[in-house]
């Protein structure tokens, strides 16, 4: 086993998993609830950008409604996220010759 030929795949796994991280932050994710009632748009750090709610759900009445369709809607933008950041790293791991099938990321319930 070559020591050098070693240091370097490992530089560039941490080159490459840099810029995969760095890409995160332009990521844009989206996730709706009742039927696009409530919208979330958040980016690869799990930050939210954008949340939007139709006017209709804004009654007294139905603020219990519009908590779960908000809290459903940022959770199915977070399962989206983690679908794709584990496809990207996963790509970027298979240019490496690494295999990442039993990796977990942030907000992946499966």
């Amino acid at each position: 086993m070559d020591l050098n030929k070693l240091m370097d795949a490992a530089r560039q796994m941490q080159d490459e998993m840099s810029k995969a991280k760095e890409q995160q932050v332009d990521m844009r994710i989206s996730g709706e609830s009742g039927g696009g009632l409530v919208k979330v748009l958040i980016n690869g750090l799990h930050e939210v950008l954008e949340l939007k709610i139709d006017p209709s759900l804004i009654k007294d009445e139905d603020l219990s409604m519009l908590e779960d369709l908000v809290r459903a809607a940022m959770n199915q933008a977070n399962l989206k996220l983690a679908d794709e950041l584990k496809t990207s790293l996963g790509d970027v791991a298979s240019k490496m010759g690494l295999d990442l099938g039993g990796m977990d990321f942030p907000g992946n319930m499966s």
